[in-house]
């Protein structure tokens, strides 16, 4: 099966029509039997960029140290030759879009171990899963369209022309995915697209290509009726894959690519969910949204929406649960009030969730009690200015104390408050905070 790989990826650069559908119609009854190392180099393909070039940093952003390492765009040496240079460490001005992930270090002959996925050392992880001369035709494709370039003194045709070779091997790859989405091999697809989707923002004319690779992204792989399977030792990979994504959606700039970080992010825990995983593996992926929390009110630069939080905790109330405390926590210190504002709508939608189980409402009331009570002094005690935010207060301290009459908490609720913040409530929540008074 590899030869035919290779033939087809041979022929596909100067194809013609009739040509190019012949192939696709003869791949078509074989690409169950594409091996991992066939898979991958065609996945090199799509991701190489035949002019790289440097993606310009954020105006107000330095960068991170390891945003490179992050985006994993560096350029492959010995196919990008003195065609161009890497990516700068300063392309945190990127945004927030790009890559999730990396996946060439996908290509083990033993059935792509996505867990590699997060290796950083594209020399190594290109290598694997082919031999030596696998890898030299992979080159040769390659070379073949630097040649063209050099030898012409046309760039812009040769772009153009490599640009329709890689347009036809996503012909193959969508092939591909429309029967074996449920394989572990679609998430190795997955990882390379975005990171070839990221990459093409630095090159001019990249629309196309971006609006086809999302086109597949959607149909083939995050909207298939069938997504890969993973046993439960297996939740580190997901773990991995997701803090990718996450980390895509708060720091990068590109909205369209945070917008395709974000449908990743709920196709990954589409996956996750799906294993079954007792609490103490899940806690794994719960950390990973903990961190980013964190980063979104520790650091300014972070870019995280968190209403893509509340759609996260809507679809899969498992990861919300365990973040209620946090999101209390940072909500009384943090000095930002649009988000802390954020924060409450974010702590309502979460008890709100909880109405109809009063088990684990009561548990989770209970557990947080003392700090909802701090809570409610500050917001309290801070009023905001704006009359919006002022009524968004006001909501969330009537949700409480409608939940905590409604278990019964009443008195334990009022031996937390300060006679300031019983006064305050009176005054601030009227009809709501009535009830509590025959406990003071």
């Amino acid at each position: 099966m590899d030869v035919l790989v290779d033939t087809f990826l041979s022929l596909l650069p100067h194809s013609s029509g009739p040509l190019n559908y012949a192939i696709e119609q003869v791949f078509r009854c074989f690409c169950d039997e594409v091996t991992d190392a066939g898979l991958i180099r065609m996945l090199r393909i799509v991701k190489q960029e035949l002019n790289p070039r440097h993606l310009a940093p954020a105006e107000e952003d330095s960068g991170d140290e390891d945003e490179d390492d992050f985006l994993e765009i560096e350029e492959d040496d010995e196919v990008a030759g003195d065609g161009g240079a890497g990516l700068s460490d300063e392309s945190e001005g990127i945004a927030e879009p790009g890559s999730v992930v990396d996946a060439d270090d996908e290509d083990r002959e033993d059935g792509m171990d996505v867990d590699s996925a997060t290796n950083e050392d594209d020399e190594n992880k290109d290598s694997d899963g082919m031999d030596d001369d696998a890898m030299f035709r992979m080159d040769a494709y390659l070379a073949a369209m630097f040649n063209e370039k050099r030898t012409s003194g046309n760039d812009s045709a040769a772009q153009s022309q490599f640009l329709s070779f890689k347009f036809r091997v996503l012909s193959l790859l969508e092939i591909y995915l429309q029967k074996n989405s449920g394989k572990t091999q679609a998430l190795t697809v997955y990882s390379f697209l975005v990171q070839a989707y990221v990459k093409s923002h630095a090159n001019t004319g990249g629309e196309q290509f971006r609006q086809r690779i999302t086109g597949i992204l959607q149909r083939k792989i995050f909207k298939a009726k069938e997504y890969p399977k993973f046993p439960e030792n297996q939740v580190e990979t997901l773990k991995t894959l997701i803090e990718k994504s996450l980390k895509l959606v708060s720091r990068l700039r590109f909205k369209d690519v945070s917008s395709l970080a974000q449908n990743a992010t709920f196709w990954l825990l589409k996956i996750t969910t799906s294993m079954n995983c007792a609490n103490p593996e899940l806690e794994s992926v719960v950390e990973v949204f903990r961190n980013t929390l964190v980063d979104y009110f520790n650091n300014k630069k972070s870019r995280l929406k968190l209403g893509f939080v509340k759609e996260v905790v809507r679809r899969y109330p498992w990861v919300g649960t365990p973040l209620y405390g946090l999101l209390i926590e940072k909500c009384c210190s943090t000095k930002a009030e649009f988000r802390q504002i954020e924060t409450l709508d974010l702590l309502d939608f979460i008890m709100k969730s909880y109405e109809k189980d009063s088990s684990c409402s009561s548990k989770l009331v209970k557990k947080h009690l003392k700090i909802i009570c701090e809570l409610i002094g500050k917001l309290l005690t801070n009023m905001p200015q704006k009359q919006s935010r002022r009524a968004d207060v006001r909501r969330f301290c009537t949700r409480v104390l409608n939940v905590v009459s409604g278990l019964k908490l009443n008195k334990k609720f009022i031996e937390r408050l300060t006679p300031e913040v019983c006064t305050l409530c009176e005054a601030q929540l009227g009809a709501a905070f009535k009830p509590f008074k025959t406990e003071e």
